[in-house]
Formats: structure tokens, C-alpha cells, sequence
């Protein structure tokens, strides 16, 4: 069976999202930060039963200090 992801239409589609991203990035110089302790403030939470310890899902992006799109942690599920 053919992965979706061996399909030339979406590769295609990929790269071009990825190049308009990237381009976005740099015409606004916009930073992709990934999580850490003291970068915390530029994420929102998601509870997971299924981790022990934080994990990035989505990075954040940022302009300087200035968070533009929150990013995304899963984070051990209280019990």
C-alpha cells in the first residue's frame, strides 16, 4: 500500500508550505524557539497520561522576547 507520504502531489504541497513559511519567517524576522524552563511563558499546556516529563509539540514563534503564535507542551497529566 502507498504511504500518503511517498505521494508526489503532497511532497510537492509540503514544500511549498514549508517555502512560504520560511519566507514568512524571515520577511517579518520571526524566530521558530523551542520549548525550554525559561521560554515556558511562550507555550500552552496540554495534559497527557501518557508522559512522564514535558514534551514539545509545537514549537513557539516569537519576535524578539514577543510571543506571535503560542506554542504547544504536553505536560504529565495531575492525578
Amino acid at each position: 500500500e502507498k504511504s500518503p507520504h511517498n505521494d508526489e502531489k503532497f511532497v510537492t504541497k509540503l514544500h511549498d508550505r514549508f517555502e512560504d513559511f520560511s519566507e514568512l519567517l524571515e520577511n517579518y524576522n520571526l524566530a521558530v524557539v523551542d520549548f525550554s524552563e525559561d521560554k515556558l511563558y511562550m507555550f500552552d499546556e496540554i495534559p497527557s497520561a501518557n508522559i512522564n516529563e514535558r514534551r514539545q509539540s509545537i514549537p513557539a514563534i516569537a519576535k524578539g522576547e514577543q510571543v506571535i503564535l503560542k506554542g504547544k507542551i504536553f505536560v504529565p497529566e495531575k492525578n
